[in-house]
């Protein structure tokens, strides 16, 4: 083997395993508290799976069944081992113990969110290489790396990265297709299309790089437009079956499949309302794109779809189409959320590569004495500047959080015996001498050590909260606020609250009857590149008013 090819690919690995490096780091993060409020319901489904001893998750939002289904698998190995050990003699007793030491189960799971997130990076680079050559996808590669947005949603057990994985991989057999006309890479690709869609339901785009590549064939006359029809019809006959596959109970439990999609269908969320098609975009591109990869590295990715729309070749059908389809489903919705970004990234990525490299060749065809590579590594190095920075400061915040920060100060401040109500699972403080009240929707606030010892079902909560989107104290029923007065308020979501009174004035009413009579005594705000999380907020209430 040439000493040129061997260097190009321990660079490729060293890209791949330094991404996954920067995935690992810190990723226990918050634990034993948790954090990301959709986190736990995962595990509360996955857990169902295994002390039901069903395969129906009965619950298909987005839809994440093959994130449940490895959750479960996960957590049945974790299991294994504690029977294996002699920790656990049943599965209840391991559910409990999950319920008195989340770090038991999250820490694995999140562990195989950051292999996806690594894999995502090697799966770049082989799109990249095989678009537009190697320098191209080493560059795409590195800059997907250090994405500082891919890095913490690699690290949070959630869908997204999941979905990547297998839109990526869909989208490197699409190509192979491409090139070498290989009917078993267009089957393989559509069955990924079909475990990306059972992930995350707007990875259908990627369905686009399958026919992309059909029509390709047709447009080089490598197909007649019979054969690339059954190709199609193919292609579409085992998407469906790879969806089947993935999640049989979308199809035999579409009744709950409907009623999940209507309640995931919210009109507007706290924090997170869209403003319509121009206004999402703009918030995407503003903040999430030029956010994670700078300016620089977004104005060679708009070079690099001018380069790919111009040139002949398979890109221009198999990488561009989903990745301009998908971002056009997100920007469509009526959320805004920078994790629905998360499958956009690559192409981002490979598109400023791409750029990267045709300004590259541009260049060294203008100034001989500079050569390609050369250039490619320069410019490249130009791009990914602001990438890295972004990434050293993202793993910064995380070591840095708000809720922590609070946690800290209840701990030095507040008296034995006081009762505490909290928004955010802050299971740090759960051996602390307090009492813990949590709110539960119609419910009120119960109190969290007796949750915790009983265990939360995802089904009850569900029906708790009544279809808010938050569990927090502003969804508490007005006619149970009583039961959320305490000593010390902690709020994670009441200042996002006030910054949109006017959409909620029932959720601030709420939170008027609870704080009645307090005062803010503490007040945490996360920094960019030094301290994350929301404004946290802590209100101490006068004994009188608290009982």
């Amino acid at each position: 083997m040439p000493a040129q090819i061997r260097m190009r690919r321990a660079a490729a690995l060293l890209i791949v395993l330094v991404g996954l490096a920067l995935r690992l780091h810190n990723i226990g993060f918050g634990l034993p508290s948790l954090y990301d409020p959709d986190e736990p319901i995962f595990m509360v489904i996955a857990a169902k799976l295994l002390s039901a001893r069903t395969l129906n998750p009965g619950w298909f939002g987005h839809p994440g069944t093959t994130t449940i289904y490895l959750i479960a698998l996960i957590d049945a190995g974790v299991y294994g081992v504690g029977v294996a050990l002699g920790h656990y003699s049943s599965v209840a007793q391991f559910v409990h113990a999950a319920y008195a030491d989340p770090g038991l189960l999250f820490l694995p799971a999140r562990v195989a969110m950051a292999l996806m997130g690594g894999c995502c990076v090697a799966l770049t680079y082989f799109i990249g290489r095989r678009a537009w050559g190697t320098g191209a996808g080493l560059i795409a590669a590195l800059l997907l790396a250090f994405n500082a947005l891919h890095i913490a949603w690699s690290q949070v057990i959630r869908t997204d990265v999941h979905a990547s994985l297998f839109m990526l991989a869909a989208v490197l057999f699409a190509m192979r297709f491409a090139d070498g006309r290989r009917f078993r890479d267009c089957i393989i690709s559509s069955l990924l299309v079909g475990f990306a869609i059972a992930t995350k339901w707007p990875a259908i785009t990627a369905l686009a790089a399958v026919l992309g590549a059909i029509a390709y064939l047709v447009h080089e006359g490598a197909a007649g437009r019979w054969m690339a029809a059954k190709w199609a019809t193919a292609s579409i006959a085992v998407t469906l079956a790879g969806l089947f596959i993935a999640s049989p109970f979308i199809f035999l439990d579409y009744p709950t499949v409907l009623s999940n999609l209507s309640g995931e269908a919210r009109p507007f969320h706290l924090g997170h309302t869209g403003g319509g098609f121009g206004s999402n975009l703009v918030s995407y591109v503003q903040h999430e794109m030029i956010g994670s990869m700078g300016w620089i590295g977004f104005a060679f990715a708009i070079v690099g779809v001018g380069a790919i729309i111009a040139r002949r070749g398979a890109a221009r059908f198999v990488i561009f189409p989903p990745a301009l389809a998908f971002l056009a489903v997100i920007c469509g919705q009526k959320l805004v959320w920078s994790r629905w970004l998360i499958p956009e990234l690559p192409f981002l990525c490979l598109f400023a590569a791409i750029g990267i490299a045709w300004a590259a060749e541009r260049m060294s065809g203008r100034w001989p004495l500079l050569r390609e590579p050369l250039l490619i590594g320069l410019l490249g190095g130009v791009a990914f500047l602001p990438t890295a920075a972004g990434a050293l400061g993202q793993a910064r915040e995380r070591g840095h959080d708000t809720r922590r920060m609070a946690a800290d100060w209840i701990v030095r401040h507040a008296a034995p015996g006081s009762t505490i109500a909290l928004e955010h699972l802050e299971l740090r403080l759960r051996d602390q001498p307090y009492r813990f009240l949590f709110p539960m929707g119609s419910a009120g606030c119960l109190d969290g050590k007796d949750l915790l010892r009983s265990g939360v079902h995802y089904d009850e909560l569900d029906r708790l909260r009544h279809g808010s989107s938050i569990v927090d104290l502003g969804s508490v029923s007005p006619r149970r606020a009583d039961t959320c007065r305490a000593d010390y308020v902690i709020l994670s979501y009441y200042d996002s609250y006030l910054t949109e009174r006017a959409r909620f004035p029932r959720e601030l009413a709420t939170y008027a009857a609870i704080l009645s009579g307090g005062h803010t005594v503490a007040l945490f705000r996360p920094e960019p590149g030094r301290i994350g999380g929301p404004i946290v907020r802590i209100v101490a209430v006068p004994r009188n008013q608290s009982r």
